[in-house]
């Protein structure tokens, strides 16, 4: 299933972009919400319950240097309940 990167012009630092699935901004969750990762993509700062989704297998979906959507493995209503049962306060 491919999801939004919610965050998608969002840079933490010039070399490190944002992704999540969840959240617009990442000040709506905790700073210990959040993993910084290596990837083929680059340097990322991914919030936990996108990085909970990816390890099914993911791929990055790029348009020059933004990271659009990510394509996680799985069955689309799995996906889809376990986002929904996320009680995130927005």
């Amino acid at each position: 299933m491919i999801l939004p990167n919610l965050c998608c012009s969002i840079r933490v630092e010039p070399d490190m972009r944002c992704v999540s699935v969840v959240v617009p901004h990442p000040t709506y969750l905790p700073e210990t919400s959040w993993k910084c990762m290596d990837t083929k993509c680059g340097r990322l700062v991914v919030d936990c319950y996108t990085l909970e989704l990816m390890q099914r297998g993911y791929l990055m979906h790029e348009r020059g240097p933004i990271i659009m959507s990510v394509e996680v493995g799985g069955s689309d209503t799995t996906i889809q309940d376990y986002i929904a049962s996320l009680k995130l306060d927005m």
